[in-house]
């Protein structure tokens, strides 16, 4: 997810541009997507210490949900005025990294100390295998739905991007209500 909506979103902001017929400029994109960025390495640093602070599979599971939820309002809001949608993407940015932070301190946590280094290879390795995945399958929902150029495609790519978020919430509501019971 948070390769996909790397991958993508100077695309995606260009396209907004021209579907809100307010041509922003490239430089002004770029600006934009750097303070995203920037921003979303603070919430990733926010999430692993949620994530030490609190139940781990729960902090998990509840920012899985969450990340989800924003990837559904980013994806209807992509019809609101200019401003709202980004302001929106910046939030669901947000709520990615918060996911990812969250993800990686529980793996750290989880792992014992003769164990972390191997924990943490294969946490990088599933996460680059889906960072691997991630772009061309929006590619592929922004083709098979009408192109870059199309709203619905682009609905339906960042949904697709959302359900990284769900699975990772759906994994880690096993684990909370197994820990539970």
């Amino acid at each position: 997810e948070l390769f996909a909506y790397r991958s993508w979103s100077f695309a995606l902001f260009v396209f907004l541009g021209k579907f809100n017929n307010s041509m922003i400029s490239f430089s002004t994109i770029a600006t934009i997507l750097t303070l995203i960025t920037l921003t979303g390495m603070v919430a990733s640093i926010i999430g692993a210490r949620l994530c030490l602070n609190y139940k781990r599979s729960y902090v998990i599971c509840l920012v899985g949900f969450f990340t989800f939820c924003i990837a559904i309002a980013s994806a209807i809001a992509l019809s609101f005025s200019l401003w709202v949608t980004i302001g929106i993407l910046w939030i669901y940015n947000m709520a990615i990294m918060l996911d990812s932070g969250a993800l990686t301190a529980g793996s750290v946590e989880a792992s014992n100390d003769n164990d972390r280094g191997a924990v943490l290879a294969v946490h990088s390795m599933i996460g680059f295998l889906g960072g691997a995945l991630g772009g061309p399958v929006v590619g592929l929902v922004l083709d098979l739905s009408g192109g870059a150029e199309e709203y619905n495609s682009w609905f339906w790519a960042i949904l697709a991007m959302g359900v990284g978020s769900l699975l990772v919430f759906l994994i880690q509501l096993k684990f909370w209500n197994n820990n539970r019971t």
